[in-house]
């Protein structure tokens, strides 16, 4: 019973299948992250094959896994960048948009009202109310 039940969850491998749009997208990227490995697999056996020793391979191994992951560390953060300019261009144009009249300030809504307290400067600089 437990099994027809997990069944109709389960990830198939038919991305046409009725299903959740993250479940297709969530295969549809560990598709792509499965050929990108299959190929660096196909790239470093032949290397190997070629007669290139493994003293030279494993290095230029690493630090071609190491440079991938920073350039896609650096394209996160630039994307993150990228949104974080436009959420502020937008949070301009709603405040000058719903300012009253085109008044940057609009009607005081940024401006606090404190109550206005009736202060007494004292001989050595204490304040008391």
């Amino acid at each position: 019973m437990f099994y027809d039940w997990f069944k109709g969850w389960a990830m198939t491998t038919n991305a046409g299948k009725n299903g959740s749009a993250a479940m297709r997208v969530g295969h549809v990227l560990g598709r792509g992250v499965g050929g990108i490995l299959h190929t660096e697999k196909a790239i470093w056996t032949t290397l190997v094959r070629a007669g290139v020793p493994n003293a030279i391979l494993t290095p230029v191994k690493w630090a071609a896994r190491a440079s991938a992951m920073v350039l896609t560390v650096g394209f996160a953060a630039w994307g993150l960048l990228y949104a974080a300019g436009l959420l502020a261009m937008v949070s301009v144009a709603f405040a000058l948009l719903s300012g009253s009249r085109g008044s940057i300030s609009g009607s005081g809504s940024l401006q606090t009202s404190l109550p206005t307290l009736s202060c007494r400067m004292g001989m050595k600089g204490a304040v008391y109310t």
